[in-house]
């Protein structure tokens, strides 16, 4: 009897290896196409393959957070207003299913942060006061809760350069937040090969955005 339960014990470890090495499989698979994503499309596509994923490992807070992502970087692609605040409302959507699945994680408050960035580029000068708040507000506490997160310095950063353009303040705090961030990717590694690791080539951009002003 003691054998037959150790047999059973270890064919359900192996089952769940096996079950692990596929999802973590799809995961890396469709991560890679987000990364080279570079059409609406392909954003979309890549939206979708993460909403599969999350569908089938309901326990995973990965795929939804990665959906969300995709969303906001589908924002990026269109110009009109109503499709931005569409694509940030779907990103939301995400962003909430992984908050319910890891309520107290840097990666997801900085998502969140994210999209309330990007809902400011719609109309700046009345949305401005209420999402620049809400921006900031998230990506210091993501900031707040792991020192180490390079994305939620970089949009910090970002976010604050954003502000005192508006009002003509000076640079030089908000960038070298930004160079900071940076010089923080050169070195980072994720936690796995499906953590977020995103944001160096965007670090690259925003640090030749400071140099030129």
């Amino acid at each position: 009897m003691k054998n037959l339960i150790q047999i059973t014990l270890f064919l359900i470890a192996c089952a769940n290896a096996v079950f692990a090495g596929e999802y973590e499989s799809a995961m890396s698979a469709a991560i890679e196409k987000l990364n080279t994503a570079n059409a609406l499309s392909a954003y979309l596509e890549s939206a979708a393959a993460f909403e599969r994923i999350g569908e089938a490992e309901k326990d995973q807070w990965l795929p939804y957070y990665y959906a969300g992502l995709s969303y906001i970087w589908v924002s990026h692609a269109v110009k009109e207003g109503e499709k931005v605040d569409e694509y940030l409302e779907k990103a939301q959507f995400f962003v909430d299913k992984a908050k319910n699945l890891s309520p107290k994680n840097d990666e997801i408050v900085t998502l969140q942060g994210y999209i309330y960035m990007m809902k400011v580029v719609v109309d700046p000068p009345s949305r401005g006061p209420e999402f620049s708040r809400l921006a900031m507000q998230e990506f210091g506490r993501a900031v707040g809760m792991n020192q180490k997160n390079p994305r939620a310095l970089l949009l910090l950063g970002k976010m604050k350069m954003g502000t005192d353009q508006f009002f003509g303040n000076d640079l030089s705090e908000s960038c070298r937040m930004i160079s900071n961030a940076a010089h923080m990717f050169e070195n980072y590694k994720a936690k796995s090969a499906i953590d977020p690791a995103w944001g160096k080539a965007m670090a690259d951009m925003f640090v030749t955005e400071c140099e030129s002003n």
